[in-house]
């Protein structure tokens, strides 16, 4: 209802509603604080309006509701005011305060001040320290060597077979220690275990402390988080396409996590997670003609129907990502039901009125994924 008012330009019954809104995650926080910061902007509060964006951005900067907060305060009607909030933040201690400062003025003077500042307060903290700091554990340093193999896969990780080993790994590279489990992933990673990899990486992230972004942590374990498996196949179909790839990854990777094999309970099968029926129907009407279900499981099928699937999508949507990614998850006719209820093109909107729960969750986990390869990929086309 709050997002009904403020997408038409009326901002005095959203305060009763947007008061009345459930919290059921952290997502739901940095929504909640986006439309807050919308209605004080319609209501001329400019400083509770940066400061409403402000505590969306710093929850996390990659998801949709965070960039559009950040997109606001940086436009010509607040950028004044959220320098002067910048300014005021970057002289506090906390670290969230600091982490504000430096969304509200990237690439400032003020801003990278807040950062530097971040980051010694951080690097001092005994319990982000260990999280800031991740760096690859010498293979001289592994407890494997000091402990007493138990199991088959422990024998085979003892041998250096990373792959055959890989369910062995949690076990011995534990998120209890950052850097060891840091490495476990990457040697996963090399040898082809993506699924793992990833699942050993987000293990670690869900033990950092809120306090410490993950902008801050390094590169490579973004790379570990977001890796790009079948680099070169997910590339060229994006390009046949005319899809971005950055999308295409970021929808692959929380479709099936970049497992060949994944299938779900709803027979959806292989990378790009589709079922059977919709996969023959792409199929007929690409290059690849005819394909059963054992097919799905072959990367390069499920990448090139995914893809076809997608560009599909986007055509009948004009173009807009959001709408694709929700027709992908919901089926296109839920889609279109979802965007007759918005008012305008926004897409923060079309996010609030998307009225699955699972598509909703869905939905920003792709939009903040695909932040990510965008950061992280930029020159992958």
């Amino acid at each position: 209802l709050a997002a009904s008012d403020l997408a038409r330009g009326r901002h005095d019954r959203a305060r009763g509603w947007l008061a009345q809104a459930a919290l059921g995650t952290p997502e739901d926080a940095i929504e909640l604080a986006y439309w807050r910061g919308r209605r004080l902007e319609a209501a001329g509060d400019e400083i509770g309006a940066v400061r409403a964006y402000a505590a969306a951005a710093r929850e996390d900067p990659a998801s949709p509701f965070a960039r559009a907060a950040l997109a606001r305060a940086a436009a010509p009607a607040l950028a004044a005011t959220a320098a002067v909030e910048a300014r005021r933040l970057a002289g506090a201690r906390a670290p969230t305060d600091l982490h504000a400062a430096w969304l509200l003025a990237p690439g400032t003077r003020i801003g990278q001040a807040a950062r530097a500042a971040l980051l010694r307060r951080l690097a001092d903290d005994p319990g982000t320290a260990p999280f800031l700091l991740l760096t690859q554990v010498p293979v001289e340093r592994w407890p494997l060597w000091r402990e007493t193999l138990e199991t088959p896969e422990e024998v085979l990780l003892g041998l250096g077979l990373w792959r055959e080993g890989a369910p062995a790994v949690g076990a011995r590279f534990p998120p209890s220690d950052p850097s060891l489990a840091l490495t476990g992933s990457l040697l996963l990673a090399r040898a082809g275990e993506a699924p793992r990899s990833i699942l050993l990486a987000e293990a670690i992230r869900l033990r950092t402390p809120d306090r410490l972004p993950l902008a801050l942590q390094p590169s490579v374990f973004h790379a570990l988080l977001y890796p790009l498996p079948h680099r070169d196949a997910l590339l060229a179909e994006a390009r046949r396409r005319r899809v971005d790839p950055h999308l295409l990854a970021a929808l692959v990777r929380e479709e099936s996590r970049f497992d060949a094999r994944a299938f779900s309970g709803a027979a959806a099968r292989g990378l790009a997670q589709l079922v059977t029926p919709t996969a023959r129907r792409v199929a007929a009407q690409t290059e690849l003609q005819r394909v059963g279900p054992g097919d799905l499981y072959r990367p390069e099928v499920s990448l090139a129907l995914g893809a076809a699937y997608l560009a599909e999508l986007l055509r009948e949507v004009g173009g807009a990502e959001h709408l694709a990614v929700a027709a992908y998850n919901a089926g296109p006719p839920q889609a279109r039901l979802w965007r007759g209820y918005c008012a305008s093109d926004d897409p923060a909107e079309y996010l609030t009125k998307v009225g699955f729960r699972e598509t909703r969750a869905y939905l920003r986990r792709v939009l903040t994924t695909r932040e990510h390869y965008e950061r992280l990929y930029a020159g992958a086309r």
